[in-house]
């Protein structure tokens, strides 16, 4: 099969293409897109080992020889360092320390407030070495820890991770994101398919390089990108280059996946008695999380419905759906040819070069879905390569789409959602896993219409709450 998809693409090397320019564009474009993104995937894992490594110091504690029975720790959200409700002489702190008789102890904890994964997970590994130095000044203290926001989410990756140790820990989640990930194979998660999904896609892609680089020349490329230069010279350096850099960055990607900051609600530790939920209607940050979820929900369903689908029918093995299947790919691949022939004999310089990019763009795409679909109907054990295969190539063709949706989404979560192989999802109305105390308040009628997040919860009778819960 391999030796037809080489013939096919050794059919186009002809003088004519690259006169008019259409096939080194084409591929150099390939070549950029395939570089920026596998030096993103390295990137992404890289720079987190700097930063986590640089975390283990302990912070210090107010009055940290005479810890009371009850400690309570107030956590501000993103974007709120040295927010003025944490602070020791606050309505909250005050309102929280005089509830019984002063024996409630209230710490603040100040993190960066970065909208990101990495800087959450640094503020969590600083808040369990503050735990754990609460727990040794007073083994029997009672701790609870309040978070607003991600400052929330901050506090639930603490309690879980130290939970083997202190079980006892408390924590209330002042409109606080639900993150839970779907169990679903996705792109990082589980590294065999992986592998064999980055082989699948890789293997054609390289032939498809070996057979141009050598011929091409800097000076047949135009458009946007005709100010660089092909970095890789020969179809066999490229071969190798992409092998060292794959297996370099799962590597690196791989180490990290199993310590990165997602807080899988369903794998919570904490008991449900020991975690508070509280929303307040008309929090603009439930707007923003609801709103999140549909386009990640939306984003999920446009990789995983093409990959059930095949799924589904080669579960069968009828050789009815089997038929069916490739006259399908057959139509479409006479359609790349008409493209690519509707190229040919058009004179380049009539064309819109905008029409001309997007037209190349989507025939690279489908000619690499199409080589891998036929290259699966190729082999024996069709099953066993199927998910593999359609996954890695519909998240190339739905690969920048994707990236702009969670793109959105780091608006809430951090920037590196881009890159995050499994699917997170939002739950601002209601807990997905388990029971957890939800209490959903209505705003006061000042605040009724007023776009708020922080202040929509300084409110007595949500104080009053979160006092009966700690002394619960």
């Amino acid at each position: 099969m391999f030796d037809l998809i080489i013939g096919f693409f050794n059919t186009l090397n002809s003088q004519n293409f690259y006169q008019k320019g259409i096939i080194p564009y084409f591929e150099y474009f390939a070549s950029l897109y395939l570089f920026i993104f596998l030096f993103a995937l390295f990137l992404q894992g890289f720079y987190k080992l700097i930063i986590l490594f640089c975390s283990h110091d302990i912070p210090n504690l107010r009055h940290a020889d005479e810890i009371k029975d009850k400690v309570t720790i107030l956590i501000h959200g993103t974007c709120a360092k040295n927010a003025p409700w944490i602070r020791s002489n606050s309505y909250m702190s005050k309102f929280i320390s005089d509830y019984h008789e002063h024996k409630n102890e209230v710490h603040a904890f100040n993190w960066t407030g970065i909208n990101s994964f990495t800087a959450r997970l640094t503020a969590s590994k600083k808040l369990c070495n503050l735990l754990k130095v609460i727990k040794m000044k007073n083994p029997n203290c009672q701790i609870t820890l309040v978070g607003h926001s991600h400052g929330g989410s901050i506090a639930l990756h603490a309690a879980n991770s130290i939970y083997s140790d202190f079980d006892d820990i408390k924590v209330v989640c002042l409109g606080a994101p639900v993150l839970t990930r779907v169990n679903q194979p996705g792109l990082f998660e589980r590294i065999a398919d992986l592998i064999l999904a980055s082989i699948l896609l890789l293997l054609p892609i390289s032939y498809f390089f070996s057979s141009y680089c050598n011929s091409v020349s800097p000076e047949n490329f135009y458009g946007y990108f005709c100010q660089f230069s092909l970095p890789l010279k020969s179809g066999y350096q490229f071969n190798i280059f992409t092998f060292i850099f794959v297996v370099v960055a799962l590597v690196v990607i791989r180490t990290r996946i199993s310590n990165k900051f997602d807080l899988a609600v369903g794998e919570i530790k904490l008991e449900k008695k020991n975690i508070l939920q509280m929303r307040t209607v008309g929090d603009e940050a439930s707007v923003g999380i609801n709103t999140m979820y549909g386009l990640n929900r939306f984003s999920q369903l446009l990789t995983i419905f093409p990959v059930r689908f095949f799924t589904n029918l080669s579960a069968n093995v009828s050789k009815e759906y089997q038929k069916l299947m490739k006259n399908i790919v057959m139509m479409l691949f006479l359609m790349v040819l008409i493209a690519f022939s509707f190229l040919y004999f058009l004179d380049i310089q009539l064309i819109n070069e905008t029409v001309v990019k997007t037209i190349l763009l989507l025939s690279f795409s489908s000619l690499i879905s199409l080589a891998l679909v036929l290259l699966v109907f190729s082999l024996k054990s069709f099953r066993f390569v199927a998910w593999g295969v359609l996954s890695i190539t519909v998240r190339l063709v739905f690969f920048p789409f994707i990236i702009l949706l969670h793109a959105i989404t780091g608006l809430i979560c951090g920037p590196e959602t881009a890159l995050i192989g499994s699917w997170v999802h939002f739950s601002a109305e209601s807990v997905p896993v388990g029971e957890w105390q939800l209490n959903v308040f209505e705003p006061e009628l000042k605040d009724r219409y007023v776009l708020r997040h922080s202040d929509l919860y300084l409110r007595p009778r949500i104080i009053n709450k979160i006092n009966q819960f700690i002394w619960s």
